[in-house]
C-alpha cells in the first residue's frame, strides 16, 4: 500500500492537505504545526475512532483531543494505491459517531471497494489489527515502547504454527484460569458456595431443635413486658396535666410583662413627641461638634513694605524699567566711546618747524621756506588746540558715565539690566505678597461671617426645645435630647423583644388542652424519664415481638427435618464434582505452560535473530544481542557483556532498541508494502547514530513507503549531505 494524498480537518487540521511519495519522506515541521496530528490522523481514517473510550487521568480519548478547533465536525479523505489500483478513503461525522460514515471508492471509476467497510478497512489494507499496527509500524517518540497484546503474540505465534492466528497463549491460559477462579479463587466460586451452602443446612439442623424452647420465652417476656408499659403511659398522662398547668402560668407572664415594656415605649415616646426629628438632631450634634472644633481665628496679616526704590529707577513705572536700563546703557556705551587724542606732540613739532624755519630765514634769507614751516607750524598748533578741545569734551561725558555708574550703585555697565529686572521681581513679588495678604484677610472675614451664621442659626433651633447660649450648652441639650431618642428606641426593642417573646410562646405552647389534674405522685419525675421508659418498655417489646416474628419465621423456613438431610446429601455429591473439575482445570493449565514454553523457544529466536541484527546495525556494532520476553521485556548486551535490561540504557539507546523491535516486528508480520510512520521517533539519537537510523530507513523504504516526521532540520541535512 502506497499512501499519496491525505486531506483532513481534524485537530488543529483544517481542510490542510499532505502530499507523499513513495519511499522515505522527511516531513519537518515545527512544534505545533501538527505532526502528531498527521499522524493519529491517519491512524483514524483506517481503523475508526472508538467512541466508547473515555477520559483518563491525564489523557484525553481521541474523539475529544481532536475535535477541530475551528468546531466544524471531523472529516478526512485519504488517496491511496492498493494492490495496483487507486482508492479514496472518505469519512465523515455524525453527532455521535466521529469520523463513523465510511466510504471507499477506486479513485479512476468512483465504484465503491467492494467488502471494505469501516470497521474492515485498516486490516484490509494492512494485513494486521489496529492493536498489531499501533506496536509495530506505528512509532511514536511517547509511545516507542512495547506493551504485551493478545493480537500480537496470536500472530507471533502463528509464524511457527499452523498459522492460526485465533489462538495465543495468554488468551487460553487467562480462559482456564477464569473457569478455575469460577470453580474456587480464595473463598469465592462454586466449591465455596456449595461449602458454605452445606454449612448452612447443618446449622440449620442444629438450629431447629432449640427454637421452640425460645418461642416460648419469648412469648412470656412479651407479657411482662406490655403489663411495664401500660404503667409508663398512665405516669405519662399524669405528667402532662401537671406540665399543662405550668404552660399556662409562663403565657400569663409573658403577657403582663409585653403589657409593662408597652406602656414604658409609650411614656418615652411621648417625651420624644415634643422634641425635632431624630435625624434632625443628628444633623445639629454634627454641627455643634464642627463649630467647637474650628480653630480660634488668627489676628489680621500686616502688609508688607515696599522695597527701596534705587536712585537709577526714581519716578520710573514698573512696565518702563527694563526699557529705562538699556537706554542707560546706551548712553554709557554713547559717553564711554571717545578716544584720547594727545595734544603735547602737536605743539612739540610746531616749535620744532618753527625753529626751523627761523633758521632757514637766518640762513639762506629766503621766504618761501620759513613761509612753508611756519604754516606746517600753524597747522600742527590747529591740531593740537583741536585734540585739546576734544579731551575735554571727553572728560565731561566720563564724568557723566561716572555718575550714571553711582545711580546704580557703581554696578558695572552690563549690570544694568540685570539690576533692573532685580528691582522688577522685588517689586512684583512684593506686590504678591500684598494680594496674598489681603486675600488672606478677606477669607478670614468672611470665615468670621460664616462661624456667625452658624452659631446663631444653631443656637435658633436648638431654643426651640432647650435653653442655650453658647455653642457647648447648645451641644449638651442636642446629646440629652439623642438620648431621650435612644432611651425610646431601646423601650421600644424591649416592647417588640416582649411582643415577640410572647407570640413565640404562644405558638410554641399552642393551644393548651384543658386537663384534669393529675392523680398520681409523680413529684420526682420528668416528662422526658417517663418518655424514655415508655420508648424503652415500648423498644423492648417491640424487640420481643420481632424476635418471636423472627422465630416464626424459621420456623417455617427451617421445614422439616427429612428435607434437610436430603439436600445436606445432595451438596456433598456436588462437592464431590466440583472438586474434581478443579483439579482436572489445575492439570490442563499446567499442560499449556509446558506447551507454551516449548512454543517460546520456538518463536524468540527469529524475532530475537531480526531485532539484534537491526540494533546492532543502528549502534554501529556495539551491541550484538536482543532478548525479549513473551511480556515484552526487552534486554539487551555487548558482543562481550552481560544483557542489560532497558531500564538501565541511556534514553536515546533504549529508543533505539525499541525501535529495533517495531521493525523486526514489522518484517515478520506485516505486508512489505504496509506504511511505516514514525512520529519524532529519532529525536533522542545523537548524530552518527541518526546517520546510522537514516540509512536503514532508506533501505527499508526500498519496499515500503516511510513517513518520517520530525520536527528539527538535521534529518534532511543528513540526507542531503551525509548520504
Amino acid at each position: 500500500m502506497k499512501l499519496l494524498r491525505m486531506t483532513a480537518t481534524f485537530g488543529r487540521l483544517e481542510q490542510e492537505t499532505l502530499s507523499l511519495t513513495e519511499g522515505l519522506n522527511v516531513l519537518q515541521m515545527p512544534n505545533e504545526a501538527g505532526k502528531s496530528t498527521w499522524a493519529e490522523f491517519l491512524l483514524a481514517m483506517l481503523y475508526g475512532i472508538d467512541t466508547s473510550e473515555r477520559e483518563k487521568t491525564g489523557v484525553l480519548p481521541v474523539k475529544t483531543k481532536y475535535q477541530p478547533w475551528s468546531g466544524k465536525p471531523m472529516e478526512g479523505v485519504i488517496e491511496l494505491e492498493h494492490a495496483g489500483r487507486r482508492i479514496t478513503l472518505t469519512r465523515t461525522s455524525t453527532a455521535r459517531a466521529p469520523l463513523g460514515v465510511f466510504s471507499a471508492a477506486y479513485t479512476e471509476s468512483g465504484l465503491p471497494v467492494e467488502g471494505m467497510t469501516g470497521a474492515n478497512c485498516g486490516e484490509t489494507l494492512l494485513g494486521v489489527p489496529k492493536r498489531v499496527y499501533q506496536r509495530s509500524a506505528f512509532v511514536r517518540q511517547a509511545g516507542l515502547g512495547l506493551t504485551p497484546d493478545d493480537e500480537l503474540e496470536a500472530r507471533l505465534s502463528a509464524l511457527v504454527t499452523t498459522g492460526d492466528e485465533a489462538v495465543s497463549f495468554a488468551a487460553a491460559d487467562k480462559r482456564l484460569l477464569a473457569w478455575q477462579n469460577r470453580v474456587r479463587h480464595n473463598k469465592t466460586g462454586l466449591i465455596p458456595d456449595a461449602e458454605r451452602e452445606l454449612a448452612a443446612v447443618d446449622s440449620a439442623l442444629a438450629a431447629l431443635a432449640g427454637e421452640h424452647e425460645k418461642n416460648l420465652a419469648l412469648r412470656a417476656q412479651l407479657q411482662s413486658l406490655q403489663a411495664q408499659q401500660t404503667a409508663c403511659e398512665e405516669d405519662l398522662r399524669a405528667l402532662q396535666a401537671a406540665q399543662a398547668q405550668r404552660k399556662k402560668a409562663q403565657l400569663y407572664d409573658a403577657k403582663r410583662a409585653a403589657m409593662q415594656a408597652a406602656n414604658r415605649e409609650n411614656a418615652a415616646s411621648a417625651v420624644c413627641a415634643r422634641l425635632p426629628r431624630e435625624d434632625a438632631l443628628a444633623a445639629l450634634s454634627q454641627e455643634a461638634a464642627a463649630l467647637l472644633a474650628l480653630p480660634e481665628q488668627e489676628p489680621a496679616a500686616a502688609a508688607p513694605a515696599r522695597p527701596d526704590c534705587p536712585q537709577a529707577f526714581s519716578g520710573v513705572d514698573e512696565e518702563r524699567l527694563l526699557d529705562k536700563a538699556q537706554r542707560d546703557m546706551r548712553e554709557f556705551d554713547r559717553l564711554t566711546a571717545k578716544k584720547h587724542r594727545p595734544s603735547v606732540p602737536f605743539w612739540v613739532l610746531a616749535v620744532l618747524l618753527l625753529g626751523l624755519g627761523a633758521a632757514g630765514w637766518f640762513l639762506r634769507h629766503e621766504p618761501l621756506l620759513p613761509a612753508a614751516f611756519a604754516l606746517a607750524a600753524l597747522v600742527c598748533a590747529v591740531a593740537a588746540l583741536g585734540n585739546a578741545a576734544h579731551d575735554r569734551r571727553r572728560e565731561a561725558e566720563l564724568s557723566e558715565a561716572q555718575a550714571l555708574l553711582t545711580l546704580y550703585e557703581n554696578h558695572s555697565r552690563d549690570e544694568f539690566y540685570a539690576y533692573a529686572v532685580q528691582y522688577r521681581d522685588a517689586l512684583r513679588a512684593w506686590q504678591a505678597a500684598c494680594e496674598a495678604a489681603s486675600a488672606q484677610n478677606a477669607a478670614r472675614d468672611a470665615e468670621s461671617r460664616l462661624r456667625a451664621e452658624r452659631t446663631a442659626a444653631l443656637l435658633g433651633s436648638v431654643r426651640m426645645f432647650a435653653e442655650a447660649g453658647t455653642v457647648r450648652e447648645a451641644q449638651n441639650a442636642i446629646a440629652s435630647a439623642l438620648a431621650a431618642y435612644r432611651a425610646w428606641h431601646e423601650a421600644e426593642q424591649t416592647a417588640q423583644q416582649a411582643k415577640t417573646r410572647y407570640d413565640a410562646l404562644a405558638q410554641a405552647l399552642g393551644e393548651i388542652p384543658e386537663l384534669p389534674a393529675p392523680v398520681r405522685d409523680v413529684s420526682g419525675l420528668t416528662t422526658e424519664q417517663a418518655q424514655a421508659a415508655l420508648a424503652r418498655t415500648q423498644a423492648l417489646a417491640a424487640a420481643v415481638q420481632s424476635q418471636l416474628d423472627q422465630s416464626r419465621g424459621r420456623l417455617e423456613q427451617f421445614g422439616s427435618e427429612a428435607e434437610l438431610s436430603a439436600k445436606k446429601q445432595a451438596l456433598a455429591q456436588r462437592l464431590d464434582t466440583l472438586n474434581e473439575r478443579r483439579e482436572a482445570l489445575t492439570l490442563a493449565r499446567q499442560t499449556l505452560a509446558q506447551a507454551n514454553a516449548a512454543l517460546a523457544e520456538r518463536f524468540s529466536p527469529r524475532l530475537v535473530r531480526e531485532a539484534s541484527e537491526i540494533f546492532s546495525e543502528l549502534t554501529g556494532g556495539r551491541y550484538a544481542r536482543v532478548q525479549i520476553s513473551r511480556q515484552m521485556e526487552l534486554e539487551a548486551g555487548q558482543p562481550d557483556a552481560a544483557m542489560r535490561r532497558s531500564l538501565f540504557l541511556s534514553g536515546g539507546t533504549a529508543d533505539e532498541l525499541y525501535l529495533s523491535v517495531r521493525l523486526a516486528v514489522c518484517r515478520l508480520l506485516l505486508p512489505e508494502d504496509a506504511p511505516l510512520l514514525l512520529d519524532d521517533a529519532l529525536v533522542m539519537f545523537d548524530d552518527d547514530r541518526l546517520r546510522l537510523a537514516l540509512r536503514l530507513l532508506q533501505r527499508e523504504a526500498e519496499n515500503r513507503q516511510i513517513l518520517l516526521f520530525t520536527c528539527q532540520h538535521r534529518e534532511q541535512k543528513a540526507l542531503t549531505t551525509d548520504l
